[in-house]
């Protein structure tokens, strides 16, 4: 029984021994294995190495280049030193004889800040005169907006004067018809009178009273006028008296067309620029001749034709336009 169980024992041993065996097997197997891969990292380590120490021979080769080209680099430093020593040496006395010019100038210019000193002085006066000046201008500039509205005024005035114009203009139309008529009676009674052979009956008519009335020698140069030279004739006159009156009655009367005559006379009034002084002045006596012209054309009631009429309603709307524009009609 002993033998037996010493031998199932031994067995047991025997198999954990080569149980053991093979681990220790495998474990050599795996360090060979170990061994294997550093020997193969070693290897490659020196031949990184050995390209290390390439480099580095490499290195030491470039270094020793470069310190040569150092020394050569230094050596023209150093020349390049000597040659600005010596133009810093040229450029310090350069700048000692810059400094004696500067001294100079910055004399003249305490002698010129005085100078100036004094103009500012003259300035300040100056200034003091201008504000001056300043304040009577604002005083003007009041006049001004003050004449302004007076001009404003006569605008107004000038409006109400064309207005009485269209009136007086459709008063002549009126009167035109009754002229015709008259005309025409006039007619009938010339025929009446041929028929009845009364041949010393003589019928006057508004030319044959005018013709009576132009005996005086100023009247004979008013007729051969024409719109311009009339409107040049009242601006000289200025003082409208019976005489003038009846002097562009008889013009008109004689005149082949009245109504165009004075058409042309008014558009002729509208003046170039004057100077301020006349304005006020032209502007009254602009406005006494068209007045006169009218009331003399109203008076004597000729005929008045389409295109005359036409152009007179023309130069009422010019006027109204320009009169926005040009202060001598709003003078007026």
């Amino acid at each position: 029984m002993k033998n037996k169980k010493f031998m199932e024992d031994f067995e047991l041993k025997e198999k954990q021994f080569d149980e053991r065996c093979k681990e220790v097997e495998l474990e050599r197997n795996k360090l060979v294995e170990k061994l294997a891969l550093k020997e193969k990292q070693l290897v490659e380590q020196q031949k990184e190495v050995e390209l290390q120490i390439k480099k580095i021979k490499k290195f030491f080769e470039e270094v020793e280049l470069k310190e040569k080209q150092v020394e050569k680099r230094r050596l023209v430093v150093e020349l390049r030193n000597k040659k600005f020593v010596e133009e810093v040496e040229l450029k310090e006395k350069q700048l000692e004889e810059r400094c004696k010019v500067v001294e100079l100038e910055t004399k003249k210019f305490e002698e010129q800040s005085k100078e100036i000193e004094l103009k500012e002085k003259h300035l300040e006066e100056q200034l003091k005169e201008v504000e001056l000046g300043n304040k009577r201008v604002l005083e003007q500039a009041k006049g001004l907006e003050l004449k302004e509205k007076q001009l404003l005024e006569r605008f107004k005035d000038l409006e109400m004067e064309i207005k009485k114009f269209m009136d007086k203009s459709r008063e002549l139309e009126l009167k035109e018809r009754k002229h015709e008529e008259q005309c025409k009676q006039l007619d009938e009674k010339r025929k009446r009178f041929v028929d009845t052979g009364n041949t010393h009956v003589k019928i006057e008519t508004p030319d044959d009273f005018v013709v009576k009335n132009a005996t005086d020698a100023n009247l004979r140069h008013l007729l051969t006028m024409d719109g311009k030279a009339l409107q040049i004739f009242l601006n000289k006159s200025r003082k409208y008296d019976e005489k003038i009156k009846n002097e562009v009655l008889t013009a008109l009367g004689l005149s082949s067309d009245p109504a165009k005559l004075v058409l042309d006379a008014m558009e002729g009034f509208y003046p170039p620029p004057i100077s301020k002084g006349d304005v006020a002045y032209n502007g009254i006596v602009v406005k006494k001749s068209c007045n006169l012209l009218l009331e003399q054309l109203m008076a004597l009631s000729p005929p008045i034709k389409p295109h005359v009429r036409e152009a007179a309603r023309e130069l009422a709307f010019d006027w109204r336009t320009k009169m926005k524009k040009d202060r001598y009609l709003e003078v007026l």
